[in-house]
C-alpha cells in the first residue's frame, strides 16, 4: 500500500516538543528554536489495529501557526525544502493535510510536483460524503418532507443544480437563488416539467434560505440561517469559515466507512480526523482515488460521478458538524425532540 505523510494542524511546533523526551524538559523558547531549526518532524504513525501495518506517519511543521482564524507560515520555502528532503528520504510520495490549501500556496505545490510529491486535495472527498450522508438524512425525515421548505442557494452552478435535481422528487417547497436570474428560471421550468414541482426564483440570499428548514449552500454566505435549520455546506470551507461553524444542524461532510481500523497514539481533532480518513480513503478505493485524480474542481465532473455506481459501496458513518461528529441516531433524537409534532409528522 502507498504510504503517505499527513501534517498535523498547526500548533506552532507545540506536537514536536510535547512528545520529545528532550526538548519538553527545555525552558519553552529554547526548545522553539530548537524545533524551527531541525524542520518538519515525524511525530506519530497512522497503523492498522487489526494488522498493525503501518499506513501512513504523522508530521508537524513547527512554523505554521494558527492565529484569528488564519495559518501562518513563517520560514516557508526553507521548512517546504526540510519536508521534500525528509518525504525523499522515506520514499513518499502522497502529502495531506486538514485544510491543505489554505496552507500550501500554488508555488509550492508546484514546488512538491517537481520533486515527485502529490498534496492531496481532500474537498471533492468532503462533498461526494456530504450528499452520501443527505441521502441517509432524507430517509431520517421522509415523513417530515411534505412539510419542509428547502432552500438552495446559487442554483446557478453546476453543484447547485446538481442538488435541485437531487432533492426536487422529495419536496413540495422548494426556493432556488442564484446571481443568473435567467439560468434560475429555466432550471425551474425544467423542475416542472420534470417533477410537477414549481421552485420559487430569488436573486436574493435571504429570501433564499431564512425560514427555511433545509439549506443547501454551494459559497459561504452572511446570513444567519436559524439554529434549527438542517444546513448542508456544498463548498470548501476554507480555515477562516470554521468560526462560523456553529449551527447545531450544520453539516459539512461525514466519516467514511473503512475496511481497516487507523489508530494513533496521538489525540486527533476533529479535522485530522476527517482528513486522516478520506485520505486512507482514496488510497485504498481505487475507483475513488481514480476519480479523485481526475476530477480536480470540475464541477461537471463531479455531478457525472454522483451518476455513476461508485457511490454506491460510499458508506458515511457518521456526519460532521461544526467541531464534533454526530450519528444519525443521534441527529434523529436531537432534531425530532425540537419540533412540534402537531404541525409536522415524523
Amino acid at each position: 500500500m502507498e504510504r503517505f505523510a499527513f501534517i498535523t494542524f498547526p500548533d506552532s511546533g507545540e506536537g514536536i516538543i510535547s512528545r520529545h523526551k528532550i526538548l519538553n524538559k527545555f525552558p519553552q523558547k529554547i526548545a522553539k528554536v530548537c524545533t524551527c531549526i531541525k524542520g518538519p518532524t515525524r511525530i506519530d504513525v497512522v497503523t492498522d489495529k487489526k494488522s498493525q501495518i503501518e499506513l501512513g506517519y504523522i508530521y508537524n511543521i513547527p512554523t505554521i501557526h494558527y492565529r484569528d482564524g488564519h495559518f501562518i507560515f513563517d520560514d516557508r520555502e526553507r521548512q517546504i525544502k526540510l519536508l521534500i528532503r525528509e518525504l525523499s528520504k522515506s520514499e513518499i510520495e502522497l502529502v495531506s493535510a486538514p485544510f491543505i490549501s489554505d496552507i500550501f500556496e500554488e508555488g509550492d505545490i508546484q514546488t512538491f510536483s517537481d520533486s515527485g510529491i502529490h498534496l492531496l486535495d481532500l474537498n471533492v472527498f468532503y462533498m461526494i460524503a456530504l450528499y452520501v450522508s443527505a441521502m441517509e438524512l432524507l430517509k431520517i425525515l421522509r415523513k417530515q418532507l411534505p412539510y419542509m421548505d428547502i432552500g438552495i442557494w446559487r442554483g446557478d452552478t453546476q453543484i447547485g443544480e446538481t442538488w435541485i435535481d437531487i432533492l426536487s422528487p422529495y419536496f413540495n417547497s422548494m426556493t432556488i437563488g442564484g446571481y443568473d436570474r435567467h439560468r434560475l428560471e429555466e432550471l425551474s421550468h425544467r423542475i416542472l416539467r420534470e417533477t410537477g414541482l414549481s421552485c420559487e426564483v430569488t436573486t436574493d440570499v435571504a429570501n433564499c434560505i431564512v425560514g427555511k428548514d433545509l439549506i443547501i449552500l454551494t459559497e459561504k454566505v452572511e446570513v444567519n440561517m436559524g439554529e434549527d435549520a438542517i444546513s448542508l455546506l456544498s463548498y470548501p470551507i476554507p480555515i477562516k469559515g470554521l468560526k462560523d461553524m456553529d449551527g447545531r444542524f450544520m453539516f459539512c461532510s461525514g466519516i467514511v466507512e473503512l475496511c481497516c481500523s487507523p489508530v494513533t497514539d496521538m489525540e486527533l481533532n476533529i479535522w485530522e480526523y476527517l482528513a486522516l480518513n478520506h485520505t486512507l480513503f482514496y488510497i485504498l478505493n481505487g475507483s475513488y482515488g481514480k476519480f479523485i485524480d481526475m476530477a480536480g474542481r470540475d464541477d461537471k465532473n463531479f455531478k457525472d460521478f454522483l451518476n455513476e455506481h461508485y457511490v454506491h459501496p460510499f458508506c458515511v458513518k457518521e456526519l460532521v458538524c461544526g467541531f464534533e461528529t454526530i450519528t444519525y441516531d443521534r441527529f434523529r433524537m436531537l432534531y425530532f425532540k425540537n419540533i412540534d409534532r402537531r404541525e409536522k409528522v415524523g
